[in-house]
C-alpha cells in the first residue's frame, strides 16, 4: 500500500510538474517598451517583421520600440524623459543625468552576471577584467547605474611600419625604445626610399595621441594626457610630471636634429595620412579599422594608390628603459550604457539581458540581422545589410545594443586584412588615465583648467621647436598650470581614484 501510495504521488507530481510547463508556454508575452541605441527605430517600425518579429517569437516579447522620425530623435527622447513618461529599457551617453534625475532603477552586479553570463565572461572579462566600467558607473549602495557599451572592435592603437623600408635599411621592427631611436635615426639620414633627398621621416608627431602614442608609453604616459601616478604612489597630471618632461626633451632633440618632419606643428590627422600617402613617412599610429589597407581612406590605401609594391608590417608597443609599454586606444567602452527605468519590472530585466546575452553569443548574433539572403548577406566573412537605413531601423535591424566579443570579430570584420589587424590590436596594452572615464565635476564648477590643454599645447611645441629651453622654461611652466588650477585638479583626482 505504501509502494501504491508513492507511486500516485509521483504520478500526480509528474502531472503537476507538465500542467506548469503548459501554463509556462501559454503564459502572455512580455511587453518591453524600449528606446533603441541612438533611438533610432524608426517612425514607421514593423515590430511584425524581421528583426523585432523574431526576437518576439523567440523569447515571448512583445516589443513595443519608442519611434522618432530620426532628425530629432535626442530632442524627442528627451521630452519624453521630461513628461515622465519613462521607457522600461534604452541605451544611450546621459546615464549619469537620468540617474541624477531619479529616472533609472539601478542593478546589483550580480544581475548581470547572473543573466548575461557569456556576455560577462567573453565580452566584460576579456576587454575589461578590472571592471573600470562598471566601477565608474557604481553608486554609493554599490548599485550599478548602467551596463558599460562593450564592443570589441574599439581596439588599442598600434603602428604599422613600411617593411620596404625596414628592408632597405637592414632594420626589424622596433622592439624597446632605444630600437626605435635608431630606427629614427636612420630613417632620417639613410634615404630609405632612396631618391637622393633627406626627406623621409620616421613618423609624424602631434600634440595629441595620434602620432607618438606609443613613444609616451615607453615613458610610462598615460597616452590620453590624463592623470598618473607618481614614483610616491599620488595622482598626478601627466602633462605636469618628470615622465612627461623627459618625453619633451626626446623630442625635442630628435627635431633639432632633423629627423621629426617640421612640418609636424602646422599638420592635422587629414594632412599627415596625405603625407604619408606621398612616402614621406615610414610608419603610421592608429587602429586596426583605419590600418586596413582595403578600406579606402585608410593612410595605406592611399599610399599604394601611389606605389602599389608598399608592403607593411605591424609592430607592437615598443618598451621603455624601465619596462614601460602602452599603447593609445579609445577604451573598449564607448561611454554609453544600458538602462532600465526606475519602475521597470524584474521580469523586463531578465527578458532584456538575456535576448542581449544571446545576441552576443556566435550562435544568436545573426538572430539581430534577420534573414540571410533577405535582410543582410556575407562578404568576405563579414555580416553585410542588404537594406538601406530606413528599411534596416524599420525591422529592427541592428538596432539592438550590441557586445561584439573577441569570437565574433569574425563576423564583424570577415576574413580578409581587417580580421587580422584587430586580433593583433587586442594583444596591445592601453595605457590610460588612472581615473579614466571619470569627470573632475567639482573642479569645473569651480572653473579650474580651463585653460589647462592650450598651456599645455603651447609649451609642448614652444619645447619641441626650439623656442623655450625646457630645463630653464619648466618651473615657470608648472607654475603657469598651478595658476589655472593645477593642483586642485590633482586633488580631486585624488579623491576619486582613492574611491575606486
Amino acid at each position: 500500500m505504501k509502494k501504491l501510495t508513492s507511486m500516485l504521488l509521483a504520478a500526480l507530481l509528474v502531472l503537476s510538474c507538465l500542467g506548469g510547463l503548459t501554463s509556462l508556454a501559454e503564459e502572455e508575452p512580455v511587453t518591453i517598451r524600449w528606446a533603441f541605441s541612438n533611438y533610432s527605430a524608426h517612425e514607421n517600425a514593423d515590430t511584425s517583421s524581421g528583426v523585432y518579429a523574431l526576437i518576439n517569437e523567440k523569447y515571448n516579447v512583445n516589443i513595443v520600440p519608442f519611434t522618432t522620425n530620426y532628425l530629432q530623435n535626442a530632442e524627442q527622447f528627451s521630452m519624453l524623459m521630461a513628461s515622465g513618461d519613462i521607457p522600461d529599457v534604452w541605451y544611450d551617453w546621459n546615464w549619469q543625468t537620468w540617474y541624477e534625475q531619479g529616472l533609472v532603477r539601478t542593478l546589483d552586479m550580480s544581475v548581470y552576471q547572473e543573466y548575461m553570463p557569456y556576455v560577462w565572461e567573453h565580452v566584460v572579462l576579456e576587454l575589461d577584467p578590472e571592471l573600470t566600467a562598471l566601477k565608474q558607473r557604481t553608486v554609493e549602495d554599490g548599485t550599478v547605474i548602467g551596463f558599460p557599451s562593450y564592443g570589441g572592435t574599439s581596439t588599442p592603437f598600434f603602428r604599422m611600419y613600411r617593411q620596404d623600408w625596414l628592408d632597405a635599411l637592414g632594420m626589424e621592427v622596433p622592439v624597446t625604445l632605444e630600437d626605435f631611436k635608431a630606427y629614427v635615426q636612420a630613417v632620417a639620414e639613410n634615404d630609405p626610399d632612396g631618391n637622393g633627398a633627406d626627406d623621409t621621416y620616421a613618423f609624424y608627431l602631434s600634440v595629441n595621441n595620434m602620432g607618438p602614442g606609443d613613444v609616451m608609453g615607453a615613458f610610462g604616459l598615460p597616452t590620453d594626457f590624463g592623470y598618473m601616478l607618481d614614483a610616491e604612489g599620488k595622482v598626478v597630471y601627466a602633462p605636469a610630471s618628470q615622465q612627461y618632461k623627459e618625453f619633451l626633451r626626446l623630442m625635442a632633440e630628435w627635431y633639432a636634429a632633423g629627423y621629426i618632419a617640421p612640418e609636424s606643428a602646422t599638420m592635422d590627422t587629414d594632412a599627415a595620412r596625405q603625407f604619408f600617402a606621398s612616402g614621406k613617412f615610414g610608419s603610421w599610429y592608429t587602429n586596426a579599422f583605419n590600418h586596413d589597407w582595403t578600406y579606402e581612406n585608410s593612410a595605406e590605401y592611399m599610399l599604394r594608390a601611389n606605389d602599389a609594391d608598399v608592403e607593411f608590417t605591424p609592430g607592437n608597443a615598443i618598451t621603455g628603459a624601465n619596462g614601460e609599454q602602452g599603447a593609445y586606444s579609445f577604451t573598449y567602452d564607448s561611454g554609453w550604457s544600458l538602462m532600465f527605468g526606475l519602475n521597470t519590472t524584474d521580469a523586463v530585466i531578465e527578458k532584456v539581458l538575456t535576448i542581449l546575452n544571446d545576441l552576443a553569443t556566435p550562435e544568436g548574433y545573426l538572430l539581430q540581422w534577420g534573414e540571410e539572403g533577405k535582410d543582410f548577406e556575407f562578404v568576405d566573412g563579414k555580416v553585410t545589410t542588404l537594406l538601406s537605413g530606413e528599411d534596416a531601423y524599420t525591422i529592427g535591424q541592428a538596432v539592438f545594443p550590441r557586445y561584439d566579443g573577441p569570437e565574433v570579430l569574425n563576423y564583424v570584420a570577415g576574413n580578409g586584412a581587417y580580421y587580422d589587424l584587430l586580433v593583433f590590436s587586442m594583444d596591445q596594452p592601453m595605457s590610460l588615465s588612472v581615473i579614466d572615464g571619470y569627470t573632475l565635476s567639482e573642479s569645473e564648477e569651480m572653473g579650474y583648467g580651463a585653460n589647462l590643454s592650450s598651456i599645455q599645447e603651447e609649451y609642448y611645441w614652444n619645447v619641441i621647436m626650439g623656442a623655450k629651453d625646457l630645463d630653464e622654461s619648466w618651473d615657470a611652466y608648472i607654475a603657469e598650470l598651478e595658476a589655472d588650477g593645477l593642483r586642485e585638479l590633482e586633488a580631486e583626482a585624488q579623491r576619486i581614484y582613492d574611491g575606486l
